[in-house]
């Protein structure tokens, strides 16, 4: 596969991680520039990316980007472009985007199920030189494999949710429950 996408250099790569904006499910979306248009900044001033994410009320994510582009002023400026909080349907308007040919998204926060969709599609970059083996054994295996497609990484894990089941030992004691010991 050859990527369309903008190549981003290691150094920005490394900048972009170091402030959690590339943990980001996938990184380097090839829609952005068939034509030249995301993440350039036709050799002036600051790199201009677009990262784009689910609604974020509590305003973290804009904060968060905010920082990052006062501590990377003229190199890198960051713009936030918030999809649908409906995964299935930031996921449509990422495909339909991208199957344009078009669209101005450098960086995605996506689902753990796109990376291999959109990499098979040649819509995403190969990002193993730059997020190598050993940066990923930072990371829980499970995370790294979502992330990977035919033996190339095309994400970087930024945060994982787990379910989890609590009881109250007291109230099942009150109940007369004795809770199980192992999950079998």
């Amino acid at each position: 596969m050859t990527p369309v996408g903008r190549r981003v250099s290691r150094r920005d790569f490394l900048k972009l991680g170091g402030a959690g904006l590339a943990g980001a499910a996938l990184v380097g979306s090839a829609a952005c520039t068939p034509a030249g248009n995301g993440g350039g900044n036709g050799g002036e001033g600051p790199v201009t990316l677009t990262f784009s994410f689910g609604p974020d009320e509590s305003g973290t994510m804009q904060e968060l980007i905010d920082r990052f582009n006062q501590q990377y002023e003229g190199e890198i400026q960051v713009n936030l472009r918030t999809m649908s909080a409906a995964t299935g349907q930031y996921f449509d308007q990422l495909r339909t985007e991208f199957q344009a040919g078009g669209g101005d998204i450098d960086v995605i926060g996506g689902d753990v199920i796109w990376p291999a969709q959109f990499a098979a599609n040649g819509w995403i970059l190969d990002l193993s030189q730059y997020f190598t083996e050993e940066m990923q054994a930072e990371f829980l295996e499970g995370t790294i494999q979502s992330n990977t497609y035919e033996g190339a990484i095309y994400g970087v894990p930024w945060f994982t949710d787990a379910g989890m089941l609590y009881y109250r030992a007291d109230l099942l004691e009150e109940a007369g429950v004795e809770p199980p010991t192992t999950w079998d």
